[in-house]
């Protein structure tokens, strides 16, 4: 067996960021794309896409993932596009509360990653309640190290 990276689980779902950076931007019907995989005729010529960026930041409770300390506690989001609701809820007065986990999932998409990220950190910026999110997905300077890192890793896999 050779050593180096090697994949141990593949697991994508529609909350993770591995669909929402590309389902935003799908041009084809994801129906149709469905259905081509069931009936064994996928081809890489039926799923276009829009030539734009995307990032995803996810806005969770504080305390996530250590304590569920903020469950039940109000969230405000502001009216954007590009939000993507996942562990929340309503109150008894129609509020929006919190759940213990991942609150949303907010998609910058812009012309550059440079652009869809300030549209991302712009949207978090305006959610209001005891959240968090990491200021640096999707920056020029993580990008960076993750690509060098990756690099790093393929160099002492061959």
């Amino acid at each position: 067996m050779k050593d180096g990276v090697r994949v141990i689980e593949y697991n994508a779902r529609f909350g993770d960021p591995e669909a929402l950076n590309v389902l935003p931007i799908l041009e084809s019907d994801f129906v149709d794309l469905c259905l081509a995989m069931i009936e064994g005729k996928l081809s890489p010529n039926l799923a276009k896409f829009s030539a734009l960026a995307t990032v995803c930041k996810y806005i969770t409770p504080k305390s996530y993932p250590e304590a569920k300390t903020e469950r039940g506690q109000v969230v405000e989001f502001p009216k954007e596009k590009g939000i993507y609701f996942g562990d929340i809820s309503c109150n008894e007065k129609k509020q929006t509360i919190l759940g213990g986990s991942r609150t949303a999932g907010i998609v910058g998409i812009g012309s550059t990653l440079i652009e869809a990220e300030k549209i991302a950190q712009n949207i978090c910026s305006k959610v209001k309640g005891p959240v968090r999110f990491r200021s640096d997905i999707g920056t020029d300077t993580l990008v960076k190290q993750r690509t060098a890192f990756m690099k790093e890793l393929r160099s002492k896999s061959l």
